[in-house]
């Protein structure tokens, strides 16, 4: 292998440096416990991807292959774009043509997503839903597939074109909605693949500048989006517990980047900084022993981001999967859980450039593992569970079939 390590330990390691660079006036303690939160995270995931395990690798891709024929591609990528299309409409009421003029216009799509998504009770399950909800699953699933075939197996000098039309449907769903979450995963799905790449292939290096300049650009294209929102009269301001720094040594030297920083805050500084407090108050208030009993929300009635109410004022956030998950399994379990996930992913990725069903499961493990410290990134969306239930059910199919070729691997 050469070049990157890990994908789980690159994103923790920018977490950190972000929690320190970023201009939110925090104080340095709440920081320097951030850090160290994530930081422990990552000794768990450390652990996890340190233990060895011996597998026996089943070749399924004998049932899923790559697509040969132009028309087949072709067919895949246009089948995403009307899906997409389709999707966002159900879910916004607006067409294509509408969506992508309010960018221009300043028009919120995400307010008239919200807006649209009460006044027609989509928050709740429905028959009606099913359609909008695996259109959305196929979009993303048949980029994932995408992805391993024209990044991974990539044997042609086009394949990029591949991929770049097949993330296209993604992007349209995020102009439809408004949301920022999509470009995010298009982000992690690429770090996947170019790292199972460069695993399996010797000839092939990580590419970190190119990943580097991929997010660089994504955040140029989410500081636009907003300024467009606000007719580029956008002022920073300040409702919330997390205002902006104007006296840091980031603003002083950088104030542009500083403040595309700022706007990033919600996404992966806020929860760090969020579980600082969490820990300081749980410490303080003699209450911190009793997240370690499993059940614990449903005892003491605690649920994500509850402290945004009784403490402090937080915004529009999420509440990081790591809290979520300690009020119902307790402390001790979710330690387990974290050196059990990257045992797993470090199971899957073994195989993971030889066999789609391992490089899915590997992709969805590492989101996860991303979503431990910042937020909600695989169960908020019924489409990523779509591909979990796939993943688990293949996973298991495979485990119990005895009829396909078997090959042992160490890792």
């Amino acid at each position: 292998m050469n070049g990157l390590k890990s994908p789980v330990g690159l994103f923790y390691f920018f977490l950190i440096v972000f929690i320190f660079i970023v201009p939110v006036d925090s104080g340095f303690i709440i920081k320097l416990i951030s850090s160290i939160y994530v930081f422990l995270l990552w000794v768990g995931y450390f652990i996890g991807s340190s233990l060895q395990c011996k597998r026996k690798l089943i070749n399924y891709n004998v049932f899923i292959s790559k697509p040969r024929s132009l028309f087949v591609v072709v067919f895949l990528i246009s089948s995403q774009l009307v899906l997409s299309i389709y999707a966002g409409k159900y879910y916004t009421g607006l067409n294509f043509s509408n969506a992508f003029q309010n960018l221009f216009l300043g028009d919120s799509n995400y307010a008239i997503y919200q807006a649209y998504f009460d006044s027609e009770s989509l928050g709740s399950f429905s028959i009606n839903k099913l359609p909008a909800i695996f259109s959305v699953f196929y979009v993303k699933f048949i980029f994932i597939f995408m992805l391993y075939f024209f990044v991974v197996k990539k044997d042609g000098r086009y394949d990029f074109l591949v991929v770049l039309f097949s993330a296209f449907s993604i992007v349209v769903l995020a102009v439809f909605r408004g949301t920022n979450f999509e470009f995010f995963e298009i982000l992690v799905a690429l770090v996947c693949s170019f790292y199972i790449r460069s695993i399996f292939n010797s000839n092939y290096k990580f590419p970190f500048f190119k990943v580097f300049a991929l997010a660089s650009f994504l955040v140029f294209i989410y500081v636009i989006q907003i300024m467009f929102r606000y007719s580029f009269e956008y002022s920073i301001s300040c409702n919330n517990a997390y205002c902006y720094d104007y006296e840091s040594v980031f603003h002083q030297l950088l104030p542009v980047i500083s403040s595309a920083f700022y706007k990033l805050s919600a996404y992966f500084y806020f929860a760090p900084d969020y579980m600082a407090r969490w820990f300081i108050y749980y410490l303080d208030n003699n209450l911190f022993l009793t997240v370690f009993v499993p059940g614990n929300g449903v005892f003491y009635e605690y649920t994500g981001k509850w402290l945004c109410g009784e403490e402090f004022s937080c915004g529009p956030t999420w509440a990081p999967d790591f809290e979520v998950f300690t009020y119902f399994l307790g402390l001790p379990l979710v330690a387990l859980l974290i050196i059990f996930l990257a045992f797993f992913q470090k199971y899957l990725k073994i195989a993971a450039g030889l066999n789609f069903i391992d490089f899915l499961g590997f992709y969805l493990i590492i989101l996860q593992l991303y979503a431990l410290p910042v937020g909600n990134f695989l169960f908020v969306s019924s489409a990523n569970q779509l591909m979990l239930i796939l993943f688990l059910t293949l996973f298991v199919f495979r485990y119990l079939s005895r009829k396909s070729k078997k090959i042992i691997l160490r890792g």
